[in-house]
C-alpha cells in the first residue's frame, strides 16, 4: 500500500514537471511565432523598398541613358558649338544684314538731311526723317544685342558642360581673344549675368575662381 501512494506521488510530480515543460515550449513557441510574424512584416518593408529603390535606379538609368546621348550628340569643339548655334539662327548672316541695314540707315539720313534743309522753315510741322531713321537704328540695335548676349552665353554654357569647370580667364581668351565675340567688360557682365541666373555656379580652388555647371 505504501508502494502504492510512493508511486502516484511519483507520476504526479512527473505529471507535474511536465505540465511545466509543456507550458515553457508553448511560451517559446509563442516567442517564435512573434518574431516569425515581426521578421515577415519586415522583410515585406524591405521588399517593397527594394521595388521602389529598383524603380527609382530604373528611372535615373533612363535619364542617365538620355543623358549620355545628350552629350555624345553635343558639339566637343568651341567651333562645332558655333556651327550649332549657327544651323538654328545664322548669326553671321545676321550681322551682315543688320551692318547693310545701318549703312542704308546712314545714307537716308544724310539724304533726308540735305532734303529737309531749304524748306525747314516753310514746312516745320513736317515729321524729321533723321529721328525717324535713328530710332529704327536703335531698335535694330538693341535686338542685335539682345540676339549677340544669348549667342555668346550659349557658347560659355557649352564650354563649361565640356570642360566640367574653367576659370573665367580662360573662358575670356576663347569667347574675346580667339573668336571676338565681344568685349572684355561686356564679357565679364555676360558672365556676371550669367552667375545670378545660376547657369553656371561658382566655385573656389584655393584664391582662384572656377565656373562650373548648375546642378
Amino acid at each position: 500500500m505504501f508502494w502504492f501512494f510512493k508511486t502516484a506521488d511519483k507520476i504526479e510530480k512527473i505529471d507535474r514537471a511536465t505540465s511545466r515543460s509543456f507550458a515553457k515550449v508553448r511560451a517559446d513557441i509563442d516567442a517564435l511565432s512573434s518574431w516569425v510574424s515581426y521578421l515577415y512584416d519586415e522583410n515585406y518593408r524591405l521588399k517593397q523598398k527594394v521595388e521602389n529603390l529598383q524603380h527609382i535606379v530604373g528611372s535615373q538609368a533612363l535619364e542617365i541613358n538620355d543623358l549620355k546621348v545628350d552629350f555624345k550628340n553635343m558639339p566637343k569643339t568651341p567651333s562645332e558649338l558655333k556651327k550649332s548655334v549657327e544651323s538654328v539662327c545664322d548669326f553671321d548672316r545676321l550681322f551682315r544684314r543688320l551692318r547693310l541695314i545701318e549703312e542704308k540707315i546712314d545714307v537716308l539720313e544724310t539724304k533726308a538731311h540735305h532734303v529737309s534743309r531749304p524748306v525747314v522753315h516753310s514746312v516745320s510741322h513736317v515729321p524729321s526723317k533723321p529721328a525717324s531713321s535713328s530710332a529704327l537704328k536703335d531698335k535694330l540695335m538693341r535686338r542685335l544685342a539682345r540676339n549677340s548676349k544669348e549667342y555668346i552665353k550659349n557658347v560659355i554654357l557649352g564650354l563649361v558642360n565640356k570642360y566640367g569647370k574653367m576659370t573665367a580667364l580662360q573662358l575670356r581668351d576663347i569667347v574675346v581673344d580667339e573668336q571676338g565675340l565681344c568685349s572684355k567688360s561686356s564679357f565679364y557682365r555676360i558672365l556676371e549675368e550669367m552667375e545670378i541666373e545660376k547657369v553656371i555656379a561658382p566655385v573656389h580652388e584655393g584664391k582662384k575662381k572656377i565656373f562650373i555647371p548648375a546642378s
